[in-house]
């Protein structure tokens, strides 16, 4: 193929879906970092949004909890803060705009003191002594705490999936905040197979190659590659036309866009954008891919890094006495000493809830478990990937996406930014079958790719005039 026939193609794949390309790597970019406060703190009227971003919002509480000592006492949170309710449900008040992860009780017959919670949230550890009325700073402030739970007198937090404290308290006053060391899992614990909906799903959130941090860098770099080459393009393309149009006679500006659109970094970013596409295919058709996901099976040995080291991929984590358990993307794993760990439970372990005393373990793509008497019991017929767990009246009830008219949560009067551009993401803001719109632009950026990558090296191997 000739140069000519490619640039062609290449220019026509720009011109016809670069912005919804803007808009993908723009939305990605910023919904890897859901924890960034202006995204909860921004808020937008119902008014400007459609229904399926309303209903996106109304379900986005990640925690669920029914007083222990009031039954009629509801405490929901989110992103958008912390709500009680006095009446099960009937009514809530707005009383905190923490953004929240995680509520935990502590009963009054512990502490011989009145009951009390603790929050989980993106500024440290936060406590409440008056039903959830009011809410100060417990613990780790300007930390990031993503999972809470609690033995006696001991609370442990997981900061950024990373790190875990223990925070020992007395009469509800911090004693003293350390921070656990806690060894590697040793590789030949961990399971030898994933799936490939496993895969799928880390590597297009930025959590599927390396260790840490790396993977959501190198998400970042590709999403605001993907950015600058959709405005850079766009850019070029209008200083070409108005050259050729004798509109101005300045070629400098055009050659300068040019050089920074086609250098090497932006070459470098190709195998990662390339995987967000094809995973982002995958993951916007669910019910057609579900099958194959979920049967297909890869060894660990072939794949990247991090599947054999998951020292940083803490998601919950639980201590009752003798036995430290970790929950990370591969299951859940036990140690009496924080340093010789032992697999219990396959599966991603996404949330770790313990109520009296049984540990729950809820799933994301596995099922979800239950430890109790020294066992560990699969919760057949309950919902997937449920995001919290509480008891009412001694019978467990699961937080999930789909509203339960038992339970009502609060009907938040805005919408977050983070959840209009979620809704930019995978489509729904604009129509239900704008998914589709996405798919061909993902099949265009690919095309992109190729014939970017061609250009240069075309450009690269043309002889140099002296």
């Amino acid at each position: 193929m000739r140069l000519y026939q490619i640039a062609r193609i290449h220019r026509i794949s720009g011109l016809a879906l670069g912005a919804v390309l803007f808009i993908l790597g723009l939305s990605g970019f910023f919904l890897d970092h859901e924890n960034f406060e202006f995204l909860s703190d921004t808020r937008i009227s119902p008014d400007w949004v459609p229904d399926a971003i309303l209903a996106k919002e109304a379900s986005s509480f990640t925690a669920f909890l029914i007083d222990s000592e009031d039954a009629d006492h509801f405490i929901a949170a989110g992103k958008s803060g912390i709500y009680n309710s006095f009446d099960r449900g009937k009514s809530y008040r707005h009383d905190s705009r923490l953004q929240t992860f995680a509520i935990i009780q502590v009963s009054g017959d512990e502490t011989g003191e009145g009951s009390s919670f603790l929050a989980a949230t993106t500024d440290g550890i936060y406590q409440s002594v008056d039903g959830g009325r009011h809410w100060d700073s417990l613990a780790l402030s300007g930390q990031v705490v993503e999972s809470i739970t609690r033995y006696r007198n001991q609370v442990f937090a997981v900061v950024d999936k990373t790190e875990v404290f223990r925070v020992m308290l007395q009469q509800g006053r911090v004693e003293s905040i350390q921070q656990l060391e806690i060894s590697p899992i040793a590789e030949s614990v961990l399971p030898k197979e994933i799936t490939l909906g496993r895969l799928v799903r880390d590597l297009h959130y930025g959590r599927g190659l390396f260790s840490g941090i790396y993977s959501l860098l190198i998400n970042d770099y590709s999403a605001l590659v993907l950015v600058f080459l959709a405005v850079s393009g766009l850019v070029i393309y209008f200083k070409t036309r108005n050259i050729r149009l004798r509109k101005t006679h300045s070629k400098q500006s055009l050659f300068r866009w040019r050089a920074v659109h086609s250098n090497r970094w932006m070459v470098y970013s190709f195998v990662p954008i390339f995987i967000l596409l094809v995973t982002g295919v995958l993951l916007d058709h669910p019910d057609f891919f579900r099958s194959m996901m979920k049967q297909t099976r890869l060894s660990t040995a072939y794949l990247p890094p991090v599947y054999r080291d998951l020292s940083a991929d803490i998601w919950g984590f639980d201590y009752d006495g003798k036995t430290f358990r970790i929950g990370n993307r591969l299951g859940v794993f036990k140690s009496p000493d924080l340093k010789n760990w032992q697999l219990e439970t396959e599966g991603f372990a996404w949330r770790m809830k313990r109520l009296d005393d049984d540990l729950f373990v809820s799933g994301m793509g596995a099922p979800n478990h239950r430890f109790s008497q020294q066992r560990w019991v699969v919760l057949k017929g309950t919902p997937h990937m449920p995001r919290d767990i509480t008891f009412d009246r001694g019978q467990p009830y699961f937080l999930t996406r789909k509203p339960d008219p038992r339970y009502p949560l609060p009907k938040p009067d805005s919408v977050s930014l983070y959840m209009v551009l979620l809704g930019l993401h995978d489509g729904e803001l604009f129509h239900p079958y704008w998914v589709f719109v996405n798919d061909l632009a993902a099949l265009a950026a690919i095309i992109l790719v190729v014939t970017g990558y061609l250009k240069w090296r075309r450009h690269r191997a043309r002889p140099r005039s002296t």
